[in-house]
């Protein structure tokens, strides 16, 4: 269950990373995070980071890999569009687009949030499909009677 606020136990909505955390990623990344909490209509990161709070690490060890490929590489202009969780597993998108080792270190976060619990962050997690939206949960994330 995502701590940005209280929501009923059978709730299964993604709820958005909270705003400390955020905040954190912002002040440790802030090349990557520019545009968070702008304006939405202008950029989609304007809307905030669109995951439960289990994925903070996960977007958080990303973030490291892609600031040490930018100290060898400078690319003034790369910064994250947007971060979400679409059909289960961990979105982002950049602009520019990546260049191929970028894009390499955003597709091993993805792959990782396939197997990570979005909502606590716990591994061996796996996607369900529950009242007709896509998670990666872990057994104790899981809706009772799935």
């Amino acid at each position: 269950m995502g701590i940005g606020y209280a929501r009923p136990a059978n709730h299964q909505k993604t709820a958005p990373v909270r705003t400390e955390l955020e905040q954190r990623l912002r002040q440790a990344h802030p090349q990557l995070f520019r545009h968070l909490r702008v304006d939405p209509l202008a950029v989609p990161i304007g809307r905030g980071i669109e995951t439960d709070d289990g994925w903070y690490e996960l977007i958080d060890r990303l973030c490291s890999r892609l600031d040490e490929e930018l100290a060898r590489t400078p690319d003034p202009a790369f910064a994250f569009e947007q971060v979400k969780q679409k059909f289960g597993v961990l979105r982002v998108y950049t602009t520019p687009p990546a260049n191929a080792r970028l894009t390499g270190l955003i597709a091993d976060a993805v792959g990782e949030s396939r197997t990570t619990c979005e909502p606590c962050g716990a591994t061996g997690a796996t996607l369900v499909t529950h009242a007709g939206t896509m998670r990666t949960l872990c057994e104790a994330c899981r809706p009772k009677g799935d």
